[in-house]
């Protein structure tokens, strides 16, 4: 196993420790498919999964899953971060205008709190939404 994981051959480490019955093989190959891009192969994240679970390590499965969601709040974290830079964005493109009369107070709360940032403040006019009825003025 351990040639095997110097090669980096993924199909056969993966053959090899799915064949074999050792504990300590399982934890290995599952070790290593951790170290690989495991977000952007979703069959690595199986194997992962897989092999911690065939060799009996749920403290190893239990801190993985802890890493998944690290990774995926870190992600959520930059997405927030790049939201936030579109709004400054756009105050700079309208700066006479208020930002809340094109982004739902909705958004603009769930930004704050999550972001800890308060935006401009203003009066807010609500954003009508598709369900929301709007009359027009038809008078010429």
């Amino acid at each position: 196993m351990k040639a095997l994981l110097k090669s980096g051959d993924t199909d056969k480490i993966a053959f090899f420790a799915s064949v074999s019955r050792q504990k300590e093989l399982f934890i290995m190959a599952a070790n290593y498919f951790q170290s690989l891009d495991w977000r952007q192969n979703p069959k690595n994240l199986k194997r992962i999964i897989e092999f911690y679970t065939k060799g009996k390590a749920p403290d190893l499965l239990g801190g993985f899953y802890e890493a998944c969601a690290q990774v995926e709040y870190h992600s959520l974290q930059i997405l927030l971060i790049i939201a936030y830079q579109k709004l400054e964005e756009l105050q700079k493109l309208l700066p006479s205008q208020s930002i809340r009369c094109y982004i739902s107070q909705a958004s603009l709360d769930t930004l704050q709190r999550e972001m800890g940032i308060p935006l401009e403040s203003g009066d807010h006019k609500p954003v009508p939404r598709e369900e929301d009825e709007v009359e027009e003025d038809l008078t010429v």
